[in-house]
């Protein structure tokens, strides 16, 4: 049988203050004494003003924790205004930056080097007289095909019809920025394309090739 009692506090306290006001009108029919009616009463009305307490000191509390949260908001703009103040002013120091908690800027540029591995390629063939080429880290899903750091672009090497010899032997089809890079193969039905490719740095310093990889040209 579940508890007539209310267990939320301020449901409590209302029935608590309802018990206790029909007990103190009406004691006596109850069959109660004047003791027991003050028992009654006593520990009614210590509830009632500690939840009342209780119920001011949570009200103070959250108006303090909404002024501090206003006050956070207006400081941190102010702070932010004067922190690009700052950083933008010429006379700034390092020493100074530090001191106020600022990032230190690095001066000396990082030089990009040469890429050490090469880019991997996935080709669509499935639309008519059209290669879709795929270059990267990860060919197969571009959501999560990113250049490695320092690269700029992709130089893409392609021959139509014979197996080439190596890069050498293959014209460029592309310098791709982005992938992929779709390839217009008209007049090559039936024919097998050979594909080839290597990463250019920002300074456009090639790094390894990668495998050669292949694929037929559909023309149905």
């Amino acid at each position: 049988m579940p508890d007539f009692i209310p267990t939320d506090h301020a449901a409590f306290d209302a029935w608590a203050t309802r018990f206790k006001d029909y007990v103190t009108a009406n004691y006596a029919a109850l069959g109660l004494t004047v003791g027991q009616k003050n028992e009654i009463l006593n520990a009614c009305i210590a509830s009632h003003f500690s939840f009342v307490a209780k119920q001011e000191e949570e009200n103070i509390y959250r108006g303090k924790v909404e002024e501090d949260r206003a006050n956070r908001k207006i400081n941190k703009q102010v702070l932010r205004k004067y922190s690009r103040h700052f950083q933008g002013r010429v006379e700034t120091t390092d020493t100074q930056r530090e001191g106020l908690g600022l990032p230190v800027w690095d001066k000396v540029k990082t030089p990009v080097g040469v890429p050490t591995i090469a880019p991997e390629l996935e080709i669509d063939f499935s639309q008519r007289l059209q290669h879709t080429v795929h270059a990267g880290t990860n060919p197969q899903n571009e959501n999560l095909n990113k250049k490695p750091k320092g690269v700029a672009s992709i130089e893409l090497r392609k021959k139509v019809g014979e197996v080439p010899t190596g890069p050498d032997d293959m014209q460029i089809a592309v310098v791709m920025t982005s992938s992929p890079a779709i390839l217009d193969c008209s007049g090559q039905a039936g024919k097998t394309v050979y594909y080839v490719a290597r990463y250019l740095n920002t300074k456009g310093q090639p790094g390894p090739w990668g495998e050669v990889e292949s694929a037929e040209v559909t023309g149905i």
